[in-house]
């Protein structure tokens, strides 16, 4: 979650780059009229429009690529990291099989979450037999501090259970 909200936080921060480049073009493109066509200084202000969009315009699919390219490695890692925990639990405990699984209760307000609980594969189960709540808790009791780490996307150190 920290990572993610990290990273909502520099989209914002490129989103508002983008539209500050956005109006400075703008601009620009409102001081076009104001010279003749097919003079020098028309054509190089045509120019400095067409570079500075096409220059917008590449930063902006670049940008978009590296936050789904940090997006992923987030999932990734994160994703290694309850599996990680889950196997050290699981062999802690003489588990042999974890099935992924939602015990959330549907929403008789939301009719998807009705949908998806009639259709879960799990009909019934033993709550006592659930490790998630004991997974998120060491999940997230081992987690880094995020003051601590300032860069991109952490890696986190292994997780055993402290027991």
């Amino acid at each position: 979650k920290d990572m993610m909200e990290k990273m909502k936080a520099d989209v914002e921060s490129a989103e508002t780059q983008v539209r500050t480049e956005r109006d400075a073009i703008n601009k620009l493109a409102e001081q076009l009229p104001q010279f003749h066509k097919g003079t020098r200084e028309y054509q190089q202000m045509e120019e400095e429009l067409a570079k500075r969009q096409a220059n917008l315009s590449v930063k902006v699919n670049l940008t978009k690529s590296d936050f789904l390219q940090r997006e992923a490695t987030i999932y990734h890692n994160v994703y290694q990291e309850i599996l990680q925990a889950t196997d050290y639990y699981s062999k802690q405990n003489g588990i042999d099989i974890v099935l992924r699984f939602n015990g959330d209760p549907a929403d008789p307000q939301k009719p998807e979450t009705i949908l998806a609980f009639i259709n879960r594969p799990v009909v019934h189960y033993q709550k006592n037999l659930d490790i998630t709540p004991a997974i998120l808790q060491e999940l997230n009791r081992s987690a880094p501090n995020p003051a601590a780490n300032r860069g991109g996307v952490p890696a986190r150190q292994g997780v055993p259970f402290n027991k």
